[in-house]
């Protein structure tokens, strides 16, 4: 919560002077960056969603993943969620 109340007053600064903006901009998604630094604009928040299921369990192995990422990780996804709040 500390990282976005010093953030707010410009978050599309914050977003495209990290590291992560920077690498979606360079790969095309400079609109989804700008997006994601308006506030208030939907009821759907992401939620991290970690499954007991390891990739290397539905058959993957390391040649699989992408980077460094290991298949004996638990996997884990983005849901959306509604938020209470518009």
């Amino acid at each position: 919560m500390a990282i976005f109340q010093a953030a707010k007053d410009d978050l599309y600064a914050a977003l495209t002077g990290s590291v992560s903006g920077q690498e979606l901009i360079v790969g095309g998604f400079q609109a989804d960056v700008q997006w994601a630094s308006k506030l208030n604009t939907t009821n759907c928040v992401p939620q991290l969603q970690t499954l007991e299921r390891t990739y290397e369990d539905v058959g993957l192995s390391n040649e699989d993943m992408p980077g460094d990422m290991q298949a004996s990780l638990a996997i884990r996804f983005y849901a959306s969620v509604l938020s209470p709040h518009p």
